[in-house]
């Protein structure tokens, strides 16, 4: 099968990079086993490998704190891979919490973030194990498939190498050691090159989306798609149970939206059947003359560049022009980044969430819920007789709810979470670039934010996520009055923004220090709660951060080398680096 190669040379064989073998799953759990001086290696037909190239469907994902397991599914068998953070990928971060001053801390591990989400067709290498009286993979890189083409050219390839290669009648011969060889395919085998591709991890921090992406010849600008696909997703919230349909789920989901609003795509609805009942009616001239298509002549203005923006509902500027911010952070990157210095961030007013199909939906599930929660506990109370003081003053309050709109209680929930985010620390008031109202017909395409449980129903999933499910009170929901010119706007608080003006809060404090000695001092020495305070002080917008987040900052600038720790004593002294 082997010719005249020994033991030896097939192990030294199987353990370089050019055995790589490009094949289906069946193939992997079919293989026949061999193994020499404790190094375990596989034959497939007469060709002797020990890794594997795969193109599958990850159709599950399981996150540990030192590595991730996808299930793989290309249609001839399902696989476990199992891979760990490279040195060259952030691994699962460890955080530090103390719950008194005088007890020690405690290290945490986060589990990593998947690589991948559900549903995607990736191309996977790694070594064959045995586990379990039966085979996994031990993964080295994934790759997302640009498309189903390649998913195809590599069956093709496979099938090829199937007939010409893996079981053909002659003896194998080990082929002479090449970096640029495809894996396990000879030299005169035509080959599809790797994608360059290579997905990188998601940082773990909820309030930071930092990526990376690592390429031999990718330029360093990114896609919005490929930031999108790295994005954390939650379930879908037309898919939550009535267990699940609270005010504190709400918040959460209203936090997740705010924190990926700058990876969102904009997208015109497809028309409704009432608008089509109202363009059938041809009869009126005006409504030829709306019909008449119209020739372009002048490209069309940006939202930024609009000199007179008018908030009415049928405006065309969804952006509110503001205070213009840092210069780094006044453009907004499509691919959703700023530079190392001022990372972009983006805003949005009340009006925008309540025209957010999936949360207007979402909350008015929440509300009819919660109503139907408080009926059953009133009806319960009064078959057991119980009464209390105040108990009809109670039950006059529910009965004038009750009769209420859906509406009214829809933006109290709207305002409720607002409210509890910023007196949390986990939004701020912005005067940056901020998103205003819709257009009747312009929707946010938040699928990249929502997952789908089930990978069948994915297209669907999908479907209501880019359109949205319609609340139950569709009609007063799009019945909404126009907002105030003077509305405020929001943004959620990300810890690279925060740490660039706690840098810069430092820098003033050890300005402030070197006046009081009349020395030059280039560390501020001090507890964090003195930074919290200048903040404070400085400006109205971080009155609500917390220790906690400025001390997450700091570790964050020490994390990039732009601030160092010189000593933990008397509260901390901390040194800038430039």
């Amino acid at each position: 099968m082997c010719g005249d190669h020994t033991r030896e040379q097939l192990t030294n064989w199987v353990m370089s990079k050019d055995a790589v073998a490009s094949c289906f799953i069946k193939d992997v759990l079919s293989m026949s086993e061999s193994e020499h001086a404790g190094v375990p290696y596989y034959f497939l037909g007469r060709v002797p490998c020990r890794s594997v190239s795969l193109v599958a469907i990850v159709v599950g994902a399981v996150a540990y704190e030192s590595r991730i397991v996808y299930t793989l599914d290309d249609g001839t068998g399902t696989i476990e891979c199992a891979f760990r953070p490279s040195e060259g990928e952030p691994k699962s971060k460890r955080t530090k919490t103390r719950t008194s001053p005088h007890q020690p801390t405690t290290t945490n591990l986060r589990p990593c973030p998947p690589l991948v989400p559900v549903g995607s067709v990736v191309k996977a290498q790694g070594k064959v194990r045995v586990k379990r009286n039966s085979r996994d993979i031990h993964g080295e890189s994934i790759v997302r498939c640009r498309g189903v083409r390649e998913e195809l050219e590599h069956w093709q390839r496979v099938t090829a190498l199937h007939k010409d290669y893996y079981f053909k009648p002659e003896r194998f011969v080990i082929p002479p050691l090449s970096g640029t060889n495809a894996v396990g395919v000879p030299q005169d085998v035509p080959h599809t090159p790797k994608s360059t591709k290579v997905i990188a991890s998601l940082a773990s921090t909820p309030s930071t989306h930092s990526t990376a992406s690592s390429s031999s010849t990718s330029s360093p600008a990114k896609s919005s798609s490929e930031d999108s696909s790295l994005l954390p997703r939650l379930r879908h919230p037309s898919r939550l149970h009535s267990r699940d349909l609270t005010e504190n789920t709400f918040r959460i989901y209203v936090k997740h939206f705010m924190d990926n609003l700058r990876y969102l795509n904009f997208a015109r609805r497809p028309p409704c059947e009432s608008d089509l009942e109202e363009d059938s009616d041809t009869d009126s001239i005006a409504g030829a003359i709306d019909k008449t298509p119209i020739t372009p002549t002048k490209k069309k203005p940006t939202p930024g560049d609009d000199p007179t923006p008018r908030l009415s509902r049928r405006a065309s500027a969804l952006m509110t022009p503001r205070a213009r911010p840092p210069h780094s952070a006044s453009r907004l990157n499509h691919s959703g980044h700023g530079d190392d210095d001022n990372e972009v961030m983006v805003g949005c007013t009340l009006s925008f969430l309540l025209r957010v199909p999936e949360l207007a939906n979402l909350a008015c599930r929440v509300v009819q819920t919660e109503a139907r929660r408080r009926e059953k506990t009133r009806q319960s109370q009064s078959k057991s007789g119980v009464t209390s003081l105040g108990s009809s003053s109670r039950e006059r309050r529910a009965v004038v709810s009750s009769t209420e709109g859906t509406v009214p209680k829809v933006k109290r929930l709207f305002s409720w979470a607002i409210r509890k985010l910023y007196q949390d620390g986990s939004i701020i008031m912005w005067d940056g670039l901020a998103l205003s109202v819709l257009e009747p017909h312009i929707m946010p395409d938040s699928s990249m934010l929502y997952r789908s449980s089930q990978l069948e129903n994915d297209g669907r999933s999908r479907l209501v996520s880019r359109y949205g499910a319609q609340p139950a009170d569709d009609n007063s929901m799009e019945n909404l009055s126009d907002p105030p010119s003077d509305e405020e706007a929001y943004a959620s608080l990300s810890t690279a923004y925060l740490a660039t003006q706690v840098e810069q809060a430092i820098r003033s404090l050890i300005a402030l220090q070197t006046r009081r000695r009349r020395e030059n001092e280039n560390a501020y020495m001090g507890p964090a709660e003195d930074i919290t305070t200048h903040l404070r002080r400085g400006d109205d917008r971080w009155k609500r951060v917390n220790g906690w987040a400025v001390q997450e900052a700091l570790e964050w600038l020490r994390d990039n080398g732009r601030v160092w720790c010189v000593s933990e004593d008397d509260g901390g002294r901390w040194e800038l680096c430039s």
